[in-house]
């Protein structure tokens, strides 16, 4: 597992670090949150991840953990991201 991210990473790798389950990393993919920051701002607004397709308590709590793990990362959106 990887405890230093400091910059945005796709799900695809992101499942490969934290060796997320098929079925979460599906329910993200679903829910349109194709990396790390997309998932932390969807958690900042909702809280949970149970009205994601697919995603019932072991992925919304598996998640969650991931959420909390990188909690301290500054994730708001740069310069750059906002303009495309």
């Amino acid at each position: 597992m990887m405890d230093s991210i400091t910059e945005n990473i796709g799900i695809n790798e992101l499942a490969v670090l934290e060796k997320l389950s098929v079925r979460a990393t599906n329910a993200c993919r679903y829910g349109g949150l194709h990396d790390l920051f997309s998932i932390l701002r969807y958690y900042e607004d909702k809280k949970i991840f149970l009205s994601l397709k697919n995603c019932g308590k072991q992925s919304n709590d598996e998640l969650i953990s991931l959420c909390n793990k990188y909690a301290h990362i500054n994730y708001q959106e740069s310069p750059k991201e906002m303009a495309e």
